[in-house]
């Protein structure tokens, strides 16, 4: 018996072209082990290790052979393991540890075609045309059928619950792989990335941080390694593809926000050779190596890409790209010149955890990064933003510069509601490196040095809460280089500058504000309160932030108590 079963084992084995190295190690066995029981000098081999190749193999001669001596064949399966499907990295199929064989090329195809639609009908006309393209054979019915049948069997051998067991039915003229998403690698990550999203769109920034780093902590490869060309390419696929890009991108992000640069970097660096033409993956690199020092390899990774563009397409870099590209150098002008003693001021307000995104923050932003209209006054942007008392001026105008600083490296100027120029521009000349003793005495002389002082430097002048305009006129900077931000009631008039009227909260902006500074789950708990709450503020951001501050401090504080009605915390909100 030992010796036909080891020649069985033999030839089927050379049949599907595995070496006994690759065959004892997707059995968990050692090639010792293997090469004995191959040549019959093992008399009674174990059975846990007659399973184990018996479950690579999948092949009914052995199933057969092993009947005798393991039981049946229902039994190869330890009952123990679960089954499992995975598809990033090479397509694999396991019980537990064991690495199960799945059949030619053709069915491997088919079970990798179906397992990107998990849980979806796979129309028979879109396996035909990716198994086969547009030349299938006149039997392609009955192959697609010997397939299925193939998959069931091999399913249907373990002994897997049968609630948990994959299953493939046909429905409306396809197949459809029926699979809980915990034994598909592809449907645990695509779970937790929702949940992600769920996270970010609850404003929840630390639990969406933290599902993201799970989902790319599981095992993970290009997705269907090795794979037919059709099915490599087939737009699920793709989407799949980008889907994963899109997390890895946004992960990455929020750890540079963190400074975690070498861990963005870590995380970014492996998925170049994959997507070598991926701007927006090398531009996310680029700037992870600058932050962390590293200038030289973020030049060099834009220089390969760009070679890359125009040699085989004939393509020049995206502005996105090219954006980045700029913020390093400007980034490497910075270090050199603070490493010759030049003062890099930042004297900004911290920008507010709990701000709410607004559309209106988008284009100031892009207007201060990238404008170069010319002004009277130099090249130096100009945005006015107006609005309103208590609209969020401030918090926005506070936010978009700290957003800038990368377009500004060599520092913001910061000053709220300024009556008078000469002083300001006197603290302004200190922060800019000139000494005390050598600030000049009248208005005219700082703002000719002022002015002098940022003629070849990057910096943005922010001035907060104007209220007469010719002390701000006194504060405008020149060069081609610097940029200007101001809020006030009442519009900044000069030529060449950008009004930005900054409108009230919305009823949904005021609600998500709440939500931020209290918990979710504390307005969720008292609906109709909240919303009197939002209602008798006007949704006035700054009376709501004042109202948050109250309740974030006193936790045990019903928000019914602030709206004077009692009856409020048990009215659901609509």
């Amino acid at each position: 018996m030992e010796n036909s079963l080891g020649k069985i084992i033999c030839d089927l084995r050379r049949e599907a072209r595995l070496s006994q190295r690759t065959l004892a190690e997707r059995s968990g066995i050692s090639l010792r082990t293997l090469r004995e029981i191959e040549h019959g000098r093992v008399r009674r081999p174990h059975p846990s290790s007659l399973q184990r190749v018996a479950l690579v193999l999948d092949d009914p001669r052995l199933s057969d052979a092993l009947a005798g001596q393991v039981g049946d064949r229902t039994a190869l399966g330890d009952g123990h393991h679960s089954l499992n499907l995975q598809v990033f990295g090479h397509l694999t199929l396991k019980l537990g540890p064991v690495e199960l064989g799945l059949g030619t090329p053709m069915q491997r195809t088919l079970l990798g075609l179906l397992a990107i639609h998990a849980n979806q009908v796979v129309a028979c006309e879109e396996i035909v045309e990716v198994l086969w393209g547009d030349d299938p054979p006149n039997t392609f019915t009955q192959l697609i059928h010997t397939y299925v049948s193939r998959l069931r069997s091999l399913f249907n051998r373990q002994s897997d619950t049968l609630t948990q067991r994959p299953q493939v039915g046909y429905h409306r003229g396809g197949y459809e792989l029926r699979i809980v998403s915990e034994r598909l690698d592809l449907g645990v990550f695509n779970d937790l990335i929702q949940e992600a999203a769920d996270a970010r769109r609850c404003g929840d920034l630390t639990a969406e941080y933290d599902i993201l780093a799970q989902a790319l902590a599981l095992p993970a490869g290009p997705l269907l390694e090795g794979a037919a060309s059709g099915l490599r390419e087939h737009r699920f696929a793709e989407e799949h593809r980008r889907g994963h890009l899109v997390a890895v991108l946004r992960f990455a992000q929020m750890e540079s926000s963190l400074g975690h640069y070498e861990e963005a970097i870590a995380i970014l660096r492996p998925l170049v050779p994959q997507y070598r033409l991926h701007e927006g993956l090398h531009a996310a690199l680029m700037l992870a190596f600058a932050a962390s020092g590293q200038q030289v390899a973020a030049l060099d990774l834009y220089n390969g890409l760009v070679s890359r563009l125009r040699t085989q397409f004939g393509l020049e870099p995206s502005p996105d790209l090219r954006a980045a590209h700029m913020s390093v150098l400007r980034q490497n002008a910075a270090r050199e010149s603070l490493s010759l003693g030049a003062p890099a001021p930042a004297a900004i307000p911290h920008s507010l955890g709990d701000f709410v995104g607004r559309e209106e923050l988008y284009p100031v932003l892009r207007y201060l990064v990238g404008a170069r209209s010319a002004t009277p006054f130099g090249a130096a942007p100009i945005a006015s933003l107006h609005g309103g008392p208590g609209v969020g001026k401030s918090a926005l105008a506070i936010r978009v510069a700290s957003r800038c600083l990368s377009r500004y490296p060599d520092g913001v100027l910061y000053v709220d509601g300024p009556v008078d120029a000469h002083p300001v521009l006197g603290c302004f000349l200190r922060e800019l490196g000139v000494q005390a003793q050598d600030v000049p005495t009248s208005l005219a002389e700082r703002i000719r040095l002022f002015r002098a002082l940022l003629t070849h430097r990057r910096v943005l002048v922010v001035v907060d809460n104007m209220e007469r305009e010719d002390v701000v006129r006194a504060l405008v900077p020149t060069g081609f280089h610097t940029g200007m931000l101001i809020t006030g009631r009442e519009r900044f008039y000069a030529e060449g500058v950008r009004h930005f009227l900054i409108p009230a909260f919305t009823a949904d902006q005021a609600y998500e504000l709440l939500c931020r500074m209290i918990g979710i789950s504390r307005v969720a708990a008292e609906p109709t309160a909240a919303q009197m709450i939002i209602e008798r503020h006007d949704a006035d951001p700054k009376s709501l932030r004042s109202v948050g501050l109250r309740l974030a401090a006193q936790t045990d504080l019903p928000l019914a108590e602030l709206c004077g009605d009692p009856t409020a915390s048990t009215t659901v909100r609509v």
